[in-house]
């Protein structure tokens, strides 16, 4: 009797042991692949230099809004650079005027040498609208 408990033990134990290594094979990929996400989202989004963010803002114009995420996610990809933009921000009640006789009704937008862009726009996209 003994010996039948000491072999189901040894079996609910061996069981266990593959639960635990399956369940870690699954974290470590997970924790891979967030990895290999984020590699990727970062490499699509890199912020511009100092170069390319003035090429940008000579021909462009920024359009946003106090508040707007994407706005912020917008400025983020210039980082320090985002001081030589020529941006407006909507929100403020004396920059207003200047969002309505542009029509704006989405922020972010970009007017990039005439042509509006709305939404957010990628560093690629900017680069290429504006021939940076």
């Amino acid at each position: 009797m003994n010996e039948e408990k000491d072999s189901h033990w040894v079996e609910d134990k061996e069981k266990a042991m593959k639960s635990m290594i399956i369940t870690l094979t699954i974290i470590c990929l997970v924790i891979f692949m967030s990895f290999f996400v984020i590699s990727k989202y970062n490499q699509n989004n890199y912020q511009l230099n100092e170069t390319e963010t003035r090429c940008i803002a000579n021909q462009s114009r920024l359009f946003t809004q106090t508040g707007c995420i994407k706005c912020v996610e917008q400025k983020e990809m210039f980082g320090n650079n985002s001081k030589y933009l020529d941006s407006i921000d909507c929100a403020d009640p004396n920059l207003l005027k200047n969002c309505s006789d542009n029509e704006i009704l989405i922020t972010p937008t970009w007017f990039v040498n005439g042509k509006r862009y709305e939404g957010f726009q990628s560093a690629k996209k900017l680069k290429e609208i504006t021939n940076c």
